[in-house]
């Protein structure tokens, strides 16, 4: 079989792409042998133009030298007619050309999704600010933590034990939510407030207490409050730290958990498509430029300027990639949707029916989060592609290079409102050059 498969390679490697054998022959291969191993456990040995194929018995491979180089164009042919669906097969799983009602039931479901995460991402990034808030307060020489610490020495009045035991408690909650990284500004500005009436109670210097109540004498137990109050007080700048570098990981970690954070304010009918819109938005968020207009019309300016800039392999690899998993993950469905039933109705080894149903979800799941990776891998290639190359666009377009991010963001929205109705917008072109 694969002496045959070089045969058809050699012979059609110049009407087709690398890309084509990867993205589309590939998979196409890789379903039908499944689909074919499935058949001989369920049917028995099967012929296929003439030659025999068992997953209990040898393999004539004379057979195979005749019929492989048949089989092999078949896969070829049937590779070739799905490409032109690529489309259509990106837009059922980005949602876009799903069916309207299954359409607005999983984007009302991935919208609650995306308000949850989006309510969690704006809870730590607020749990961070607050955070950051009381430790700014904190620092000076003239807050009110160090004028309430300041002011405690000068205190001439036995502690009060209750004070210490709220402090100690209030500090001891504040660690807890740390180490379990809840939200933590309400614990720590909670133990703030305990230590600050702490200390509006309690000399933390018992020294400076002994001098000031002289000639009474400062007993044991009192000193000792005057040494944890001290003591709790220091504590509380390390927990306050702490919980800054606590807060600002947590975060961190939850943007970076949340891949599509950008897609959040607006969530598509699937994860897909929310990949899908964090790519395409950039040029606009960024540029004011349009990326159905923006792209194919990038990528015609590029070879044109360079046909063989290293930037185009990339890109159709980055495409392929993407292909792949999208035509392997709708060519995986027809595995269920074929033997399933057939098993169930023709009759067949039950385990083998199990295992089909069992496997499934699988890879599916696999396929699915191949594709949403790819299309993020895809999609970082493209935004490097816009950033190094998009003027090349304004080049081709004969128009004025911008000296500004401010003046390319006007220009595209120029472009953009010409494209739309040129009757209310018109287009300033660079005046040719003469010889």
């Amino acid at each position: 079989m694969i002496g045959a498969f070089n045969s058809v390679y050699t012979a059609l490697q110049g009407f087709l792409s690398r890309t084509f054998w990867f993205a589309a022959f590939l998979p196409v291969a890789l379903i039908a042998v499944i689909h074919l191993a499935i058949a001989t456990l369920a049917v028995g040995p099967i012929k296929i133009f003439g030659a025999t194929v068992s997953l209990s018995g040898s393999v004539d491979a004379a057979q195979f030298a005749t019929s492989g180089i048949v089989i092999v164009l078949g896969l070829v042919i049937v590779a070739y007619a799905v490409m032109p669906l690529m489309p259509r097969f990106r837009g059922l799983l980005d949602g876009t050309l799903l069916p309207v009602d299954i359409h607005d039931w999983l984007r009302g479901m991935r919208r609650t999704e995306a308000n949850i995460l989006e309510r969690t991402i704006q809870e730590r990034l607020d749990d961070l600010g607050a955070l950051h808030t009381m430790l700014e307060k904190y620092n000076p020489a003239d807050s009110p933590f160090r004028m309430a610490y300041a002011d405690a020495e000068r205190l001439a009045r036995p502690p009060d034990s209750k004070v210490v035991d709220t402090a100690a408690a209030s500090l001891k909650a504040a660690r807890t939510a740390i180490d379990k990284r809840r939200l933590m500004a309400a614990a720590v500005r909670e133990a703030e407030a305990s230590v600050l009436a702490m200390l509006a109670r309690n000399n933390p210097d018992k020294l400076a207490l002994a001098r000031l109540i002289a000639p009474a004498t400062l007993d044991a137990a009192a000193a000792r409050l005057c040494e944890d109050t001290g003591d709790l007080a220091n504590q509380f700048e390390d927990v306050l730290s702490a919980a800054c570098r606590e807060a600002f990981y947590a975060h961190e970690i939850v943007k970076e958990r949340v891949r599509i954070a950008a897609a959040l304010k607006n969530p598509r009918a699937t994860l897909i498509g929310d990949a899908r819109y964090v790519v395409e938005s950039y040029a606009e968020d960024v540029y004011c430029a349009q990326f159905d207009f923006l792209w194919p019309r990038l990528l015609v300016a590029i070879k044109a300027e360079k046909a063989d800039d290293p930037i185009l392999t990339s890109i159709e690899n980055a495409r392929a990639q993407s292909d792949f998993a999208v035509l392997s993950l709708v060519l995986i469905l027809t595995v269920p949707a074929i033997w399933l039933p057939t098993l169930l109705v023709r009759g067949g080894p039950a385990w083998l029916f199990l295992a089909i149903g069992a496997a499934t979800p699988m890879l599916l799941t696999f396929f699915y989060e191949l594709v949403f990776e790819n299309q993020l891998a895809f999609g970082d290639v493209v935004k490097s592609t816009i950033d190094r190359h998009r003027l090349l666009v304004l080049k081709m377009l004969g128009l004025p290079q911008p000296a500004s991010r401010s003046g390319e963001r006007l220009l595209w929205e120029q472009v953009r409102r010409a494209e739309e109705d040129g009757r209310t917008t018109d287009l300033v072109y660079l005046p040719p050059k003469t010889q």
